[in-house]
């Protein structure tokens, strides 16, 4: 294998391990609020038919519609709650699928910076790693945008960050699947109301007058 493209490095696996929980989880997530819609729409073998054809904004807007036009509260208020947690916490799903494309080593950057700073002084080298420090890795989210603006999307994907979008994800299939055994009948409680916000923390850059193209993929 050449060295020009290498594969990521083992010390990535870690966030490999918590994006494929995070992946798990949110494909239960959306089995489960067909479901769910598939009930309150009648709970009939056409409404689950329809709703399993429908895709995740006509989902949100679904729940959104039939909470507001056919139930009272507190129902009106959980299922609102699941339709805009749902169509929150997908915005980090996406960018997890589609713009994890990299990795970054903490102690590389450093070094580079390191370099930098001496090049300007008319010095050369960077020398050999310290005795004892260990290098960071982790992931690199970078998504493009041009919708009007041409714009980057870039962050940072660690473990512990992954892990915890995957529990949140974990954590609303639970709280969709006890809402369908209310609605089901089967003399379950209505749970509160769920909910959550994006948790992935990226940055804004618009990127025309200084573009320097880095791997990544489009958001849908």
């Amino acid at each position: 294998m050449g060295t020009r493209h290498p594969p990521p490095p083992k010390g990535l696996d870690p966030v490999f391990t918590q994006v494929g929980r995070l992946i798990y989880n949110w494909n239960r997530v959306e089995t489960a609020v067909k479901i769910l819609l598939g009930v309150l729409a009648g709970n009939t073998l056409k409404s689950h038919i329809l709703a399993t054809h429908n895709g995740n904004r006509s989902i949100q807007e679904s729940l959104r519609t039939i909470a507001t036009e056919f139930l009272d509260e507190p129902s009106k208020g959980v299922i609102l709650g699941i339709a805009s947690t749902f169509g929150q916490l997908q915005a980090d799903r996406n960018l997890v699928v589609h713009a994890f494309g990299g990795w970054y080593s903490r102690f590389n950057t450093e070094l580079y910076a390191w370099k930098s700073a001496r090049t300007q002084h008319g010095e050369e080298g960077i020398g050999p790693r310290p005795p004892g420090e260990d290098v960071h890795i982790g992931g690199y989210i970078n998504a493009y945008k041009a919708q009007g603006k041409f714009i980057a999307r870039r962050g940072k994907l660690e473990a512990p960050q992954a892990a915890e979008i995957a529990d949140t994800f974990h954590a609303l299939y639970a709280h969709i699947e006890e809402v369908i055994e209310h609605f089901r009948g089967d003399d379950s409680p209505l749970p509160e109301k769920f909910a959550g916000t994006p948790l992935l923390k990226t940055t804004n850059e618009h990127v025309r007058d200084n573009f320097v193209f880095q791997y990544g993929a489009d958001e849908d």
